[in-house]
């Protein structure tokens, strides 16, 4: 069920599942949004991959942001696909076609190991088609250094009490 009511050009608007899957499968970049530690609201750009219900972001392990999703802040995902620039006549009439979405929840630290490989090979998979059967996999990461990742999960689910 959605947290937002769309009130402008609604018939614009999908619920269908299928359609955010084939958004979520063709955009790359996903901006978190949060509240810092000083209570500051900040949007940052990550790397995204979907895999099946939940969204994996990629990010440092030395980040701050990611080690503050990963420890349950409540955050939103907003995805953008750029499709189009119409031009009219006049600037005013010009507009741009475009499908986005923002998924609500809290990330989750990946912690087993072999979940982790998986969804290393997920993000690569995504973001360089091919790649793992050219270098292989990730030598040394997964089992304690490399990249962190989290996973926004169960946005394709109502929320408990939703309407």
């Amino acid at each position: 069920m959605a947290r937002t009511t769309i009130t402008r050009l609604r018939t614009k608007a999908s619920q269908d599942r299928s359609e955010l899957d084939r958004l979520l499968d063709s955009v790359h970049i996903g901006h978190f949004a949060l509240v810092a530690e000083n209570g500051q609201p900040v949007v940052l750009p990550t790397a995204v991959a979907r895999d099946g219900d939940r969204m994996l972001a990629h990010g440092s392990t030395g980040s701050g942001w990611i080690r503050r999703l990963a420890a349950g802040a409540p955050t939103s995902l907003a995805v953008t696909s750029f499709d189009a620039l119409v031009v009219a006549r006049s600037a005013f009439e010009s507009s741009m076609r475009y499908r986005s979405a923002v998924i609500f929840g809290q990330c989750m630290p990946l912690t087993d190991p072999d979940d982790k490989l998986r969804a290393l090979d997920t993000v690569v998979e995504a973001l360089l088609p091919g790649r793992l059967a050219v270098r292989g996999r990730w030598a040394g990461c997964g089992r304690g250094a490399g990249p962190q990742l989290g996973r926004l999960s169960g946005f394709g689910q109502p929320r408990p009490g939703a309407a």
